[in-house]
């Protein structure tokens, strides 16, 4: 038996999440995009996946930030 504990979210880009039981014994998530799509249309862009952004770096050496 696995122990699950959930608590309120103080984060303000909340996703509704819920875990079902398949028939053939495994799980599948279910997210609400209604709500990511609400965060997305708000800033016109999409959320950039980690994946990518590690692509663009690859083969860079110098790293800067502006002050």
């Amino acid at each position: 038996m696995t122990l699950v504990y959930i608590h309120e979210s103080m984060n303000p880009y909340v996703v509704s999440v819920l875990f079902v039981h398949n028939k053939d014994g495994t799980w599948m998530i279910y997210v609400d995009r209604c709500a990511i799509n609400n965060i997305i249309l708000k800033y016109r862009h999409s959320i950039p996946r980690l994946g990518d952004m590690l692509d663009k770096l690859h083969g860079s050496y110098i790293f800067f930030k502006w002050i």
